[in-house]
């Protein structure tokens, strides 16, 4: 799943393709909800091209505590704003996604290009 996305995390359940949507659907929903009733459950991603994609904003699944190759972590809300508003920050970090930490807020995962952090929320 990547750096920035730890499935260990999720409670006991099971995950579900509705689609190319696949959602997660905790245990105790069975026992919850009427047999007639179809709950999706909460998005975990997209299943495209065969390769699952999770979802940008999933921090629940954000490893902690960040780790530094693997997570930007910004205390500024103005750096904060900046990147949820389009522009990208250089990082330094490798690869393809990091973590997105406001202080020791998770709050979700961001594409890395060439370095560059760009937010990948819509």
């Amino acid at each position: 799943a990547g750096p920035c996305c730890d499935p260990a995390l999720l409670p006991p359940g099971h995950a579900a393709l509705y689609g190319e949507h696949v959602r997660f659907i905790p245990a105790q929903a069975a026992g919850l909800l009427p047999p007639e009733c179809i709950w999706q459950g909460a998005l975990l991603g997209r299943l495209t091209g065969g390769r699952p994609s999770p979802a940008p904003r999933l921090r629940c699944l954000l490893p902690e505590p960040p780790g530094p190759d693997t997570a930007l972590v910004l205390d500024d809300l103005a750096d904060l704003a900046a990147l949820l508003s389009g522009q990208s920050r250089q990082t330094g970090l490798a690869g393809r996604e990091a973590g997105l930490w406001w202080r020791d807020l998770p709050l979700g995962r961001i594409a890395l290009k060439q370095g560059r952090a760009v937010a990948v929320f819509k």
